[in-house]
């Protein structure tokens, strides 16, 4: 079905003023399509990684060989979902000259990039083609100071823990 959006309705999760390749730290959610648990199994707490969670978490730890602004900080990926946290830190640290003219990378490209190189993978290495591996968007959340970072960091920590109680389990 074509995108109808007197049908759709779909609206941008993103706060429209705010400049997403600005420096700072950025909570995120991608979950797959159809929630579908794809890259694991959760056992005894601790999450464990197929083929296809290991593609995955390899495409994450490449982003900063993509993006030389990014630095990564915790994640997990999960059964069905990926949770992480990701810097981007501007070359000249200056958040008033930022924006698409300073070649920073947005939120949105870093994650497009994430999604759609982890499908490719996936996809084959599973012999398939054009199988959707993620849903369409991603959750996000600006972190504004130390205690959030270090809330989602535990958060991302504790969440094989918590799987059975996470409103992603299927």
């Amino acid at each position: 079905m074509r995108f109808n959006p007197d049908i759709h309705h779909r609206q941008s999760t993103r706060i429209r003023a705010y400049d997403y390749s600005r420096h700072g730290a950025y909570f995120f959610t991608i979950t797959t399509a159809n929630r579908e648990s794809l890259f694991g199994e959760v056992c005894n707490g601790n999450m464990l990684l197929n083929i296809s969670g290991d593609k995955v978490a390899g495409e994450w730890r490449a982003l900063p060989s993509r993006f030389c602004d990014v630095i990564l900080d915790e994640y997990i990926v999960m059964p069905n979902h990926i949770h992480g946290i990701l810097i981007i830190d501007c070359a000249d640290g200056n958040d008033e000259n930022q924006g698409a003219a300073s070649g920073a990378p947005t939120l949105g490209a870093i994650i497009r990039c994430l999604k759609s190189r982890s499908a490719i993978a996936v996809n084959k290495m599973h012999n398939r083609s054009g199988v959707p591996v993620w849903q369409r968007n991603y959750w996000d959340r600006i972190i504004r100071n130390e205690s959030e970072l270090q809330a989602f960091r535990t958060y991302i920590q504790n969440n094989p823990q918590q799987w059975n109680l996470d409103l992603l389990f299927p």
